[in-house]
């Protein structure tokens, strides 16, 4: 197999010696050609990326944005999405976390924020008799730790 690809060579050795300048110039130029066009390529996508990093960032919420990403594409990585759409990449990965309140914490808390901006100088003892006296029966114990919250 060696002897055969040495034997080729031998035969074929001018020919790799042979290039004239011609050659040399006619491989150049093909190249430098294919370099100003690949330049032009790159050009072109800079000014794209550009454009539509203003469009999306002037014409569209972050919320909307953050909805134009699409996490399982193969081809665009999650990161490059959340450049080109202007968003914080751990946006785009983080989830909101669900509320967390019953609805009767919310009238619980709805009812000691009317109490306490009327009556701001009340404690949560005197915003619980309140609240038990509006009909609602609140824990001193909740009433304490709404308060805490805010």
């Amino acid at each position: 197999m060696i002897s055969q690809w040495k034997s080729e060579f031998i035969k074929n050795a001018s020919d790799v010696f042979e290039k004239t300048k011609d050659d040399a110039g006619k491989l150049q130029k093909e190249l430098d050609e294919k370099e100003a066009r690949y330049q032009q390529i790159i050009g072109q996508m800079s000014c794209e990326i550009d454009w539509l990093k203003n469009n999306l960032a002037s014409s569209s919420t972050a919320q909307a944005r953050k909805m134009m990403a699409e996490p399982g594409n193969e081809r665009i990585s999650s990161a490059r999405q959340a450049w080109l759409l202007t968003v914080n990449r751990t946006s785009l990965y983080r989830r909101p976390a669900a509320s967390a309140w019953a609805e009767i914490d919310l009238l619980d808390m709805n009812l000691i924020d009317k109490i306490y901006t009327g009556k701001p100088f009340y404690g949560y003892r005197q915003i619980t008799e309140e609240m038990n006296a509006c009909s609602f029966i609140s824990f001193i114990k909740n009433c304490f730790l709404f308060i805490r919250y805010f």
